[in-house]
């Protein structure tokens, strides 16, 4: 029989601070914040040097397992940051896998595989799983990451994560900022995750058939030129169109 935690116990705790210094501040905030102990903590620092921001958020976590990537922005709860640092830290106890693959530009593909597989030997096969999947946007069409991971996974296994960003884009895993690298995060849980998203776009335009693509480039649609279509659906003429 599976029970609910109390509804006082603190499962997760999250910091956020702006400045150079926010990768330690934050890191150590969210984990004083569930007594100074915790499973993981998760580091998102932003416009902040990778390799310093990794160092820093390590020395705070200790021996807390730490794992995130750079980017050109967080969120904190205060609105988005600039130029600092978010951090999240799970409760002490909670079901933890971590991995990570290099030189994933070569297989972007088999390396999320890899990497998740490592990150999911880490949670009891009798826990529900959440993966958090932390790219390189570098290493190709990230599609194939997904791909991979899914392969490792199962399609039944909420996933979410992304891109690392910033102007030398990073995936940290402890004490290391790695490139070109796939970082896993496998959580665990005693039920089964929600995962939810949503976009501000509004459709236009009309449906049409991708007949000729390479990877992530597009170039024809309904067998003619990709551009020629998507101005003409939206009342366009090319040869008035500047590029």
């Amino acid at each position: 029989m599976q029970t609910q935690p109390p509804a006082s116990t603190t499962l997760a705790a999250a910091a956020s601070g702006a400045g150079e210094d926010a990768p330690e501040r934050t890191v150590a905030e969210a984990i004083a914040a569930l007594g100074g102990e915790a499973a993981l903590v998760l580091a998102f620092p932003s416009q902040i040097d990778g390799p310093r921001a990794a160092r820093a958020a390590a020395a705070a976590a200790g021996r807390v397992p730490l794992a995130g990537m750079t980017g050109n922005g967080s969120i904190g709860s205060e609105g988005a940051i600039e130029h600092g640092c978010s951090a999240l830290a799970f409760a002490a106890g909670t079901p933890i896998g971590l991995g990570v693959a290099r030189g994933a530009g070569r297989n972007l593909r088999a390396a999320a595989r890899h990497a998740t597989a490592e990150a999911i030997r880490g949670v009891s096969p009798d826990r529900e799983l959440t993966l958090l999947l932390f790219l390189d946007t570098r290493s190709g069409d990230l599609a194939e990451g997904v791909a991979g991971a899914y392969a490792a996974a199962g399609p039944s296994v909420p996933l979410v994560g992304g891109g690392a960003g910033g102007g030398e884009p990073a995936q940290i895993l402890g004490r290391t900022a790695h490139s070109d690298a796939v970082v896993v995060v496998a959580i665990g849980s005693e039920q089964h995750a929600g995962v939810g998203q949503a976009h501000g776009c509004r459709f236009r335009g009309a449906p049409a058939i991708a007949t000729r693509t390479d990877g992530r480039f597009l170039f024809e649609l309904d067998g003619r030129p990709a551009v020629e279509v998507y101005l003409e659906r939206h009342g366009r003429d090319r040869r008035r169109s500047r590029p």
